[in-house]
């Protein structure tokens, strides 16, 4: 597959390293079954934190104001709602397999964002 560009967000370290840990358990267990609670709310954090720099801190930064900082954040408080209720179903559906490949996609996007 050809390398296309593509936009990273910053996250906090202890996510990342939540994140981390996470990718591992799941690779590693004998069910990642168990884990897809688990996973369907690290997939919800990385989703928040990405949202958020891309949207909610450039408006911050831009000091467009109260009015629009408020417009976003509830903007993207009703869009992570919407989400999250997707990513829990459909978690909750995939198999160890899926699970396992959900930890590589974790894995493959905290080694993009250390290559930034």
């Amino acid at each position: 597959m050809d390398a296309r560009p593509h936009l990273i967000a910053e996250i906090e370290p202890e996510l990342a390293r939540a994140a981390r840990d996470l990718a591992r358990r799941l690779r590693t267990a004998e069910r990642p079954r168990e884990l897809r609670r688990e996973g369907a709310e690290m997939v919800l954090r990385l989703t928040e934190a990405g949202m958020a720099a891309y949207f909610l801190r450039p408006v911050e930064a831009l000091r467009l104001g109260v009015v629009a900082s408020g417009t976003v954040s509830v903007g993207l408080k009703s869009a992570q709602a919407g989400i999250g209720l997707f990513v829990r179903r459909l978690v909750d559906g995939l198999s160890d397999e899926q699970l396992r490949k959900v930890a590589s996609a974790i894995e493959q996007l905290l080694v993009d964002l250390e290559t930034e």
